[in-house]
């Protein structure tokens, strides 16, 4: 017994470290980069460099390759994480050679970088399939709903690493202030780019892979299995709900921290509340692990954050709304107000993720499972991503500025093309983000109780039943 529980520790703390080096990439790409070459660059070249993360969006197209093609004697896994990860830490250190000139220049060399990082997501992403199917046999049985709780602490290191805010740490950690961060880029890409080759070597080396049963599956049989896990009475039925749950707080996680900086709340202050809830989300991915390691019904658990998240949601607009029009006049009590609402709701979205991916592990067949849990995964991606354009089009929709006296308005937003007159600055009238914030709220509670009845069938049927029934044919 002893000796089952110290393989899986070592099992549970590789797969942290896999999931680690995912967050890395992801962390550059959809944080820090943006804003370190937002002062050289337009909206729209942000825009552009926001292509580099289609790969995570699109990796089902080639999850059934990667589930199908492998080397017999090195793995099935390890056969395209040895490469992916070797790829990605040599980009690293070939980046890190001019990282600042790209970045730093008068004018940031958009296209370059969107290659550069679109190639290194997509290195990721492919790691990310291999890694998700792996942690289904790494880990036992009774033990494989903690894959979520690897990857939630591990994609939270990565992206936690990737915080390096010269204004946060004039603010919090230096005496005398500076342009840069606590490293420079280059020195950053260098040292992860080094450790990508190291544990890529122990990976190829030391680790072995457990062989699985294997029944020669190629291509074109491997997207046949995805099509028909589509097809799956339960999986349609979940697809549904992972298309739909972010509604009611989609707002929450889109435009509240953007209305916050609007208002005047600062980005450090806003860096530093990601400081203090990393430590909380960390233990709490544990607790969740464990809660769904010992329940039957893994998605009562996240029901209850899904509620628990909406009522925050409300907390959130009134934080919001009970924002002082000067900034200058924001009192600490505001402050430890804005912290307990963005911990709670931190600690509700890690919550529900980790029982959500821990379901995603339990359904899963370990014959498939890269392509099975990219499958659940994409759907659940596309469910949070979707809804943002129409957020921020009825937010705006809903908005009216207008030109008021200097003496009379602060500066909230622009009145687009319409310029106000000398004396003159733009305030908002009415504003776009109470009234999409409530009705996706109000829309959320009736998902709420829609969910239901569609949760307690897809957790009564059996395993059996989110399995292929068909005779798998091999190609010719």
């Amino acid at each position: 017994m002893k000796k089952e529980r110290s393989i899986d520790l070592s099992s549970i703390i590789h797969l942290i470290v896999l999931y680690t080096v995912q967050g890395i990439p992801t962390g550059l790409a959809f944080g820090s980069i943006p804003f370190i070459i937002q002062k050289n660059a337009s909206y729209t070249d942000i825009g552009v460099f926001s292509l580099a993360a289609y790969p995570y969006t699109f990796k089902l197209l080639w999850s059934p390759i990667v589930d199908s093609i492998h080397f017999k004697k090195f793995g099935l896994r390890k056969s395209w994480i040895v490469p992916m990860q070797l790829c990605a830490g040599l980009l690293f250190l070939y980046m890190s050679t001019f990282a600042e000139e790209l970045t730093n220049g008068s004018h940031a060399n958009i296209k370059k970088i969107t290659i550069l990082f679109f190639l290194l997501i997509l290195f990721m992403a492919t790691q990310d399939i291999a890694v998700d199917g792996w942690a289904l046999t790494m880990l036992k049985k009774t033990n494989v709903t903690y894959a979520s709780t690897c990857q939630t602490i591990g994609l939270n290191i990565g992206y936690f690493s990737t915080l390096n805010s010269p204004e946060f740490c004039n603010s919090y950690i230096r005496s005398v202030p500076s342009d840069s961060g606590l490293i420079s880029l280059s020195g950053y890409l260098r040292f992860w780019g080094i450790f990508y080759v190291l544990l890529t070597l122990y990976v190829a080396l030391f680790k072995d892979e457990e062989q699985v049963r294997e029944d020669h599956a190629g291509i074109i049989t491997a997207y046949k299995r995805m099509v028909s896990i589509l097809s799956l009475p339960n999986v349609k039925l979940y697809a549904i709900l992972l298309l739909t749950c972010r509604l009611g707080f989609i707002v929450s996680d889109a435009v509240m921290p953007l209305k916050l900086v609007e208002k005047g709340f600062k980005k450090d202050n806003l860096a530093l509340m990601v400081t203090i809830a990393f430590p909380f989300e960390f233990l709490f991915a544990v607790l969740a692990g464990k809660i769904a390691s010992k329940s039957n019904r893994i998605l009562d658990p996240w029901r209850y954050g899904f509620l628990a998240r909406l009522l925050i949601s409300v907390a959130g607009v009134f934080l919001v709304y009970s924002m002082p029009r000067d900034h200058t006049l924001i009192q600490p009590l505001y402050y430890l107000s804005a912290m307990i609402v963005f911990l709670l709701y931190s600690l509700c979205s890690n919550f529900m993720f980790v029982t959500q991916g821990a379901f995603f592990a339990k359904i899963s067949d370990e014959r498939m499972g890269g392509t099975y849990i990219t499958l659940l995964n994409t759907l659940s991606n596309f469910g949070a991503t979707y809804p943002k354009f129409f957020v921020f089009y009825f937010v705006e929709y809903f908005t009216t500025r207008t030109c008021l006296k200097d003496v009379n308005a602060l500066v909230e937003s622009t009145c687009g093309a319409d310029t106000c007159l000398v004396g003159e600055k733009c305030s908002i009238l009415y504003d776009g983000y109470y009234y999409v914030s409530m009705f996706c709220i109000v829309l959320g509670v009736a998902l709420y109780v829609m969910y239901t009845p569609i949760l307690n069938r897809i957790q009564s049927v059996p395993s059996e039943s989110w399995t292929i029934k068909e005779e798998m044919h091999h190609d010719p």
